[in-house]
């Protein structure tokens, strides 16, 4: 929350001024919504001044970073994520196609006349069993696609590189509200504690190519 105050000046020659003051106020604070030990408020001067030493060091860093490294590097990282995430994802359809298979069995012994079940349950159990399996299969699918299309996968992070770059390069030359695009784009939040400490949650992408999840 941005809230705007005056301090008063009293001059010599008995005019009156007030000097008008803009600072951040803590929502969790004065809204109660969170424990918050930090303070009521902060100086959006001091404030936006460390944001931009700190804009200014994770540029510094990109620039430093040759792209095809990090474009490998994050390429063999998300490969071995969807390889993990295949992993559950076929075991999670083996148990539902396990289950589904359990019930058909179980509606043979009805049409035998030997199954104890209520028809109608298990006709929605099963009903419900093969849409979970369906769901399963679909996500399988999904992550074999995206193994698959390597290239597009690492086409990708190439492109959210060069954006970065891009952003670095032509951001002291922005307009404030451009440079506060440039900021949603790449930070997802910024928590401030007491005494200006601040901590940043950056954006998945920035996290993927920036390599840099903390910075306070």
């Amino acid at each position: 929350i941005i809230t705007t105050n005056g301090k008063k000046y009293h001059r010599q020659d008995g005019e009156v001024t007030v000097t008008p003051r803009t600072r951040y106020i803590c929502y969790n604070r004065t809204r109660h919504a969170h424990l918050c030990d930090g303070q009521t408020g902060y100086t959006v001067r001091k404030l936006d001044a460390i944001i931009e030493t700190v804009v200014h060091s994770l540029f510094e860093q990109l620039n430093d970073v040759p792209k095809d490294a990090v474009i490998a590097e994050r390429y063999t990282n998300k490969i071995a994520e969807c390889q993990m995430q295949l992993t559950t994802a076929k075991a999670a359809l083996q148990a539902c196609t396990a289950e589904v298979l359990e019930y058909e069995a179980e509606v043979i012994k009805i049409i035998r006349g030997v199954s104890k079940l209520n028809p109608d349950l298990l006709n929605k159990l099963y009903e419900e069993s093969k849409v979970k399996a369906a769901d399963a299969e679909q996500g399988v699918k999904r992550l074999e696609a995206q193994i698959q299309s390597g290239e597009q996968m690492k086409d990708s992070l190439s492109q959210q590189f060069d954006n970065l770059r891009t952003w670095a390069d032509m951001y002291d030359e922005c307009d404030m509200e451009t440079k506060k695009m440039i900021l949603a784009r790449i930070m997802k939040s910024v928590r401030v504690r007491r005494d200006y400490e601040i901590e940043i949650d950056f954006t998945v992408d920035f996290e993927k190519i920036g390599g840099i999840a903390h910075l306070g």
